[in-house]
């Protein structure tokens, strides 16, 4: 077992039909911050740099549709972006009628970009980390990714099976040399699932394969173009992704701040959590 507890508290609320799960680190009268975690993360991603914001404000973090512990989809339905925009808005009126702020990290960046083009009310500051890797692809390979869309929900097959968390928390590490052991081995506790006595990966299978969904920068245009409030654009030095194919999208956010944080990659929250809580401090106070 992990060394590490989160302070937060584990919540489930039903949306569109679904079970969410949520974590939320209350603070009564504090300015509200909802959390949306990357690609195959879930909530307890944050709990590091939770620890540290959730003195000066009130934090929510989900588990997006199919992730974490909240419900996966019916087996003839599949995940799309417009989804968890329409999630979002939901999830936040449960919470809140007034703007709130939005930190996402990687996909979680991108479903509160184009949240905050969508409904630019209700948005009143942004925090992306790393979340700003929309493609722009030609026409002409919209054929193709259909092809192998469906190739893949067709052939889709579940997790293979680990014996034991310190599996799970051996392929974390592989995935990410930057995180501490023992954090590590705390999302694997979090992140995982008992069947047959063995251990299974929490989030929908689903999500192996490649959706059909073609972005172009002319619609990603449309929706960061809507952007009004401020935003702070965060990017580790150490990334293994290569940003600056991107570059022309970060231009689009009109109001914003970019700072790259030195010994820090994709995870840059659970890499350097005190150097980033105290940027997006100083960010949200202004």
């Amino acid at each position: 077992m992990s060394n590490y507890q989160s302070k937060a508290k584990s919540n489930f609320i039903k949306l569109r039909g679904l079970n969410f799960h949520y974590l939320e680190w209350e603070n009564v009268g504090k300015p509200l911050i909802i959390m949306l975690h990357g690609f195959l993360d879930h909530a307890h991603t944050f709990d590091l740099l939770a620890d540290r914001l959730s003195k000066d404000y009130h934090l929510i973090a989900w588990d997006a549709r199919g992730f974490g512990k909240s419900e996966h989809i019916a087996p003839y339905a599949y995940y799309y972006f417009f989804d968890y925009i329409f999630d979002l808005d939901l999830f936040i009126e449960k919470f809140t009628d007034k703007p709130v702020i939005l930190l996402g990290h990687s996909m979680g960046g991108i479903i509160s970009s184009l949240y905050s083009g969508v409904y630019p009310q209700k948005v009143s500051k942004l925090v992306n980390l790393e979340g700003w890797f929309l493609s722009d692809y030609p026409f002409e390979d919209s054929v193709n990714k259909a092809q192998i869309w469906i190739d893949g929900v067709k052939n889709i097959k579940g997790f293979k099976p680990m014996k034991d968390l310190e599996e799970a928390q051996i392929k974390l590490l592989k995935g990410d040399l930057m995180m501490d052991a023992d954090f590590a081995l705390h999302l694997a506790e979090k992140c995982t699932i008992e069947k047959d006595g063995f251990l299974f990966w929490s989030h929908d299978p689903l999500h192996k394969t490649r959706s059909p969904q073609q972005t172009y920068y002319g619609q990603i245009k449309s929706f960061l173009d809507k952007i009004e409030c401020p935003v702070l654009l965060m990017q580790g030095d150490k990334t293994f992704f290569d940003l600056e194919k991107y570059e022309k999208n970060l231009e689009l956010y009109k109001n914003s701040e970019k700072i790259e944080i030195k010994d820090a990659g994709h995870n840059l929250h659970i890499h350097k959590p005190n150097e980033i809580t105290v940027l997006i401090k100083d960010f949200l106070e202004k």
